[in-house]
C-alpha cells in the first residue's frame, strides 16, 4: 500500500513498532475499532487501509517544519547542538536502528525539553512550538517554557479524552 512506499521494506516493522509505543495504536483503534479481532494482519497494510489514499497522500507531502519569523512549528523540537540544515535534512522515515531519537526534530526530548537545553548556541534567537511529549513529561510548565524560547502544545489527546491545545501567535 501507500505507507509501505512511504517506509523501506527493513524498517517498517521497527518503525511501526515504535509509531504503535508512542500512540499509533489507539490512532489505528480510532480509525478502525475492530482491528485487534483480525488474525494475522499486515500492521503497514492496516494503517494505510484505515487512513484512506487522500490521507496517506497528505501524510506523504508533509515537510519537516514551518517558519514564520522567528518562529518555528516542528514535531518535536530542535536538537540544541544542530544547525537547522543538519536538523531539518533528516527524513521523517529514517531507520529508527540508526537513529540517535535526540537528534531528530521528529523525536528529540533530551536535552532539548530541560530548561539549560534551549534556547542556546545555534537557536538562541528562535522560537519553537513543538509536541511530542505529553505535558505530563514535559519537565517544565508553560510559562517556564515560554521563558526558555519554546511552547509544547501536545496535549496528550491520544491518551486522555480527544481534548487538544492550541495557542493563537499574534504579531511578531
Amino acid at each position: 500500500g501507500a505507507i509501505d512506499e512511504a517506509i523501506p521494506h527493513h524498517d517498517r516493522r521497527d518503525f511501526f513498532e515504535c509509531w504503535a509505543r508512542n500512540g499509533g495504536d489507539r490512532v489505528l483503534h480510532e480509525l478502525d475499532p475492530f482491528i485487534e479481532r483480525r488474525r494475522g494482519v499486515n500492521f503497514s497494510a492496516a494503517i494505510g487501509g484505515a487512513l484512506g489514499e487522500k490521507r496517506v497522500a497528505f501524510l506523504r507531502e508533509r515537510v519537516s517544519h514551518h517558519r514564520s519569523g522567528d518562529v518555528i512549528f516542528v514535531h518535536a523540537g530542535l536538537p540544541p547542538d544542530r544547525s537547522h540544515a543538519g536538523i531539518f535534512s533528516q527524513r521523517w522515515n529514517r531507520p529508527l536502528l540508526l537513529l540517535d531519537e535526540n537528534a531528530h526534530w521528529a523525536w528529540t526530548r533530551w536535552p532539548f525539553l530541560l530548561p539549560e537545553g534551549h534556547p542556546n548556541g545555534l537557536h538562541r534567537r528562535i522560537f519553537v512550538v513543538h509536541g511530542h511529549t505529553m505535558p505530563d513529561v514535559d519537565p517544565l510548565a508553560t510559562p517556564r517554557q515560554i521563558e526558555c524560547g519554546r511552547l509544547n502544545l501536545d496535549g496528550g489527546t491520544y491518551s486522555r479524552d480527544g481534548a487538544i491545545r492550541w495557542a493563537r501567535f499574534v504579531g511578531r
